[in-house]
């Protein structure tokens, strides 16, 4: 009998600690998952020019950020 009563509190406060928990692993990946994203790559020329770079499309296509050399038969 007092099983019979107890059990429906007993899973809302299951439900609620499992629920807490999944909430901080949450956390937890995101920290790592931001922590990890790498930033854009300001720069600026000597003639003032700002220049972003992004660092993931290097990495991902294996190319440079570089923009293309001018083609000196032009």
């Amino acid at each position: 009998m007092l099983l019979e009563h107890t059990k429906s509190d007993w899973i809302e406060w299951r439900t609620e600690q499992t629920l807490r928990d999944v909430d901080l692993q949450i956390a937890a990946i995101h920290e790592a998952w931001f922590a990890e994203l790498p930033q854009p790559q300001i720069t600026e020329s000597e003639s003032g020019e700002l220049r972003i770079q992004a660092p993931w499309l290097t990495t991902q296509l294996g190319k440079s950020n570089e923009p293309p050399a001018p083609d000196p038969a032009s």
